[in-house]
């Protein structure tokens, strides 16, 4: 998911060393399905972690479920967590 936020070189030294665009999620989605055990901080604080600095490489997009943009859904996921349905599940 960092990938969209880190510098081209950095990518190319640690991930590979020709920088493949497609070879990243394109959705949190697609996120999910390769690293379904990953929480990510970032998805309940920084929507900016969504948009690319990279002119190759397309903005994360949010589910397929849900109807909004980044800044929408940081708020929401959220929102989720700090609600109800979870507080009562955490010390169980």
């Amino acid at each position: 998911y960092l990938s969209r936020r880190l510098p081209e070189a950095t990518l190319r030294a640690v991930v590979r060393s020709v920088f493949e665009p497609n070879e990243y999620p394109q959705s949190i989605a697609r996120l999910y399905s390769w690293t379904p055990d990953e929480a990510i901080p970032e998805f309940y604080t920084d929507a900016s972690v969504f948009s690319s600095t990279h002119a190759a490489m397309e903005d994360l997009g949010p589910p397929p479920w849900f109807d909004g943009g980044a800044e929408d859904f940081v708020a929401f996921h959220r929102r989720a967590l700090e609600g109800p349905e979870v507080s009562l599940q955490l010390h169980r």
